[in-house]
Formats: C-alpha cells, sequence, structure tokens
C-alpha cells in the first residue's frame, strides 16, 4: 500500500513497456529484475491475445499456461491483472471451438470503494443541488435509474438541509429494471433502502417520500408511472432531477431500446440530467483494440485497488473479482449482445446526447472541490496526488483518474428548448 515505494514499475509503465516491446519483438537484456519480469508477464500476455486473435489456438494455449504459471488473484497489481485477463481469453478459446453461448455476466459498477467512485457521487449531486436551489423553495424530485445503497441520496438530504432554499419536499422515485435485477439489487433491498433514506431525512426534519417504479426493461418506463408533481398543490411545481449512474453504457447494445428511454426522459424535461460513466473506450468491434484498451485500463484501475487496501482485504478481493473480474470477461470473452459491457468515453456520450437535443451544463467550482475534498479525506500512505480530478475539454465536465489514466466522468445535462 505504499505508492512511494520506487522499486516497482506502475502498472500502466508496464503494460506501456511490454506493449512496445511486443511490437518490435525485442527482448531486454535486464529482465532479471522485478518490474522487468512483469514486462514479460505482460508481454506474454498480449501475445496470447494476438495468437486468439489470429485463431492460433494451439500457441495461444501454450502462452496461456505461461502466464497462469506466474499470475494469481492474489499476486501483486500486475499479476492480478494478468490472472483477470488469461481467464477471459482461456474462456474466448472455449467459446470458439464449442459455440456454447457465453456464462453469465454482470456489468456491475461497484466502484464506490475507491476515492474515484466517492468523488464522483459527491460532484454529482452538487451539480443536481445546483439546479434545483435558489429561489423559491420548491419540492424536489430526483429519479435515480441505478438505485444501489442509496448513499448518494444521504449527500444531497444534508446539503439540501443546510442551504439557503430548503425544498418544502424531497421524492425520490427509484427506477427497477426486472431485466437488470441481481442478487445484490432486488426489490426488497431497494425498499430497505427507502427506509434507511426516510430515517435519515427524519433526522434531518425533511418531508421527505420514496417510491419504486418497476418495469420490464428500463426502455419501457413511462413518463405516466413517475407521479410526476403529485401531491402538491396546482400551483406548485417540483424541480426535477434524473440521476444517470452508470445506465446508459448498459443499454448500448440495444439502440432502439435506448433511444425510447431518452425519449421518456426528454418527455419528462428535467431540470437536470446528471450522468457518471466509466471513461474508457471498450467497445471496439475490433478485438485487438478493445483488448488492448482495456488493458490499459484495468491495469490503472487494479493499481489504485492495490495502493488504497492491502492485499487480502476482503473489499479488495470483492471489487476486483466482481466488477474488474467479470467486466474483463465480459469484454473480451464475449461479442453480440452476449457483450454488455461497452464503455466508451465522454466524446461518444457528447456525440450520443447531442441527437435528443441535450446541451452539456458547467459543472460549477463547487463540483470540482466537492470531489478534490473526497479525494483528500480519503488518503493512503500518501497517494492523495495519484487520484486526479480535472476538469474535461471545454471546462464543463469532471474526469477522475489514477496517475493520469482516466477512470470516470461526470456531466451535467439539459434538454434544449427551441421555443426559448
Amino acid at each position: 500500500m505504499d505508492c512511494d515505494d520506487q522499486s516497482y514499475l506502475c502498472s500502466e509503465e508496464v503494460i506501456r513497456i511490454a506493449g512496445a516491446r511486443f511490437l518490435s519483438r525485442c527482448r531486454s537484456t535486464t529482465s532479471s529484475c522485478h518490474g522487468m519480469r512483469m514486462v514479460d508477464l505482460v508481454e506474454t500476455l498480449v501475445a496470447a491475445s494476438d495468437r486468439v486473435a489470429r485463431n492460433d489456438l494451439d500457441q495461444a494455449a501454450a502462452l496461456l499456461k505461461e502466464c497462469k504459471r506466474s499470475s494469481s488473484a492474489a499476486g501483486n497489481a500486475i499479476q492480478r491483472l494478468v490472472f483477470y485477463f488469461s481467464e477471459a481469453l482461456q474462456e474466448r478459446m472455449i467459446n470458439s471451438q464449442t459455440a456454447r453461448p457465453p456464462s453469465s455476466s454482470s456489468s456491475s459498477s461497484s466502484t464506490s470503494c475507491l476515492p474515484m467512485g466517492v468523488a464522483s457521487q459527491f460532484a454529482g449531486v452538487q451539480a443536481i443541488v445546483d439546479e434545483v436551489t435558489g429561489g423559491a423553495k420548491r419540492p424536489v424530485h430526483i429519479i435515480d435509474l441505478s438505485l444501489r445503497n442509496g448513499a448518494q441520496w444521504t449527500i444531497l438530504m444534508s446539503a439540501l438541509a443546510a442551504s439557503s432554499s430548503p425544498p418544502q419536499r424531497l421524492k425520490l422515485t427509484a427506477v427497477g429494471s426486472q431485466s437488470q435485477m441481481d442478487d445484490s439489487i432486488s426489490r426488497q433491498m431497494m425498499e430497505e433502502t427507502g427506509n434507511r433514506l426516510a430515517g435519515f431525512a427524519a433526522t434531518l426534519n425533511m418531508p421527505f417520500s420514496f417510491h419504486i417504479v418497476m418495469v420490464s426493461e428500463l426502455s419501457h418506463l413511462k413518463v405516466h408511472m413517475l407521479g410526476l408533481h403529485a401531491d402538491y398543490d396546482d400551483d406548485e411545481e417540483e424541480a426535477v432531477a434524473v440521476y444517470l449512474d452508470y445506465v446508459p453504457r448498459k443499454l448500448l447494445r440495444s439502440p432502439t431500446e435506448f433511444d425510447k428511454l431518452m425519449r421518456t426522459i426528454k418527455s419528462i424535461d428535467p431540470d437536470v440530467v446528471v450522468v457518471t460513466e466509466v471513461e474508457a473506450n471498450h467497445n471496439s468491434p475490433a478485438f485487438g483494440s478493445r483488448f488492448m484498451e482495456s488493458l490499459y485500463f484495468f491495469s490503472a484501475y487494479l493499481d489504485a485497488t492495490e495502493a488504497y487496501f492491502f492485499n487480502d482485504d476482503y473489499c479488495r478481493m470483492a471489487v476486483e473479482s466482481v466488477y474488474c473480474g467479470e467486466s474483463i470477461r465480459n469484454i473480451v470473452a464475449c461479442e453480440g449482445e452476449e457483450r454488455v459491457v461497452r464503455n466508451v468515453p465522454l466524446r461518444a456520450w457528447r456525440l450520443f446526447f447531442k441527437r435528443f437535443g441535450m446541451v452539456e451544463v458547467e459543472m460549477s467550482s463547487s463540483c470540482f472541490h466537492q470531489a478534490r475534498l473526497v479525494i483528500h479525506n480519503i488518503n493512503a500512505a500518501g497517494c492523495r496526488d495519484l487520484c486526479t480530478v480535472e476538469r474535461d475539454i471545454g471546462d464543463k465536465s469532471l474526469v477522475l483518474g489514477w496517475k493520469g489514466t482516466r477512470l470516470h466522468s461526470v456531466s451535467a445535462w439539459k434538454f434544449r428548448h427551441i421555443h426559448t
């Protein structure tokens, strides 16, 4: 967990050196040191992926055998990275030989154990506060399409209660999709989250209501299901915010369904739409490009988990196994509709949202400082400066990363009104 230890190459450096060496087919004479041994290991992995792409499965199997001999889910960051990617390549080979359907996949985004995840929540909540407070004390209605433990809404309640214009009432509508329900996000758990949030609101003397809307698919959501502007006097109009926390990427494999959902959100006419997403390009149709992009991304992610958690920490192992391991497996081993992890960068989302008349809202300096404050307070062994928050091109959205590698983005949007 000591980020100041210079005896090891960082994960991203190992990947870059290994990639360059593979492309040039040169061999280092200094491979006896630990860092170069890790470079050798990653170079073998990259060579194996190349053989898989060429359908040279015998040679790929031999290279993967070397990878597995030197990697482990309990090793250092590079060894864990190679372990997960080797497992995924192995499954891709099996799928190509047997034509069997891939095993069930998870597109979980359990990033809240890392500072970047917590910081993105604080920044997103602040963006909502900026848009729904000020002036009249309107009721506030949050529509959350990805309710998990609801921690971000306790942050919102505290911020609203402390504002100069606290709302008359806060309503939270959690939208659940039955097709995406799993053991970690069931209706019962959503109800338990709502009860916890109601208890917290009571401690702040904040009028609060919680509602669950269940649909078979998110694209089946209709405006009339959300109870907009209900329970208020006719002259009261609530401020509405839509929260999309790692939701858009889950729908990229079904463009028609995604368009339906976006049209519904547009019909809501929210004051703001806040989007948090993975800042990476894992959606290339070319396997080789997708493999290398994901290798760089997850090398940074595993480097971060190694910095913030002890090697035998349960949270680290759980996050890496579920989020990293399952995501890597899906990106590498699956194709077609089975490939559900289709992360794309912010520049791609800008083009997509533009189609629906959405304009990017500049996130305030308060959003930036909230994210920085979280990172400052969650410090581990001098790693504070390695977790980065920066404004993206145009100084509107925020990008969070690790040692300069972009990992997550937070952006805020409004719908352009033609009549204004």
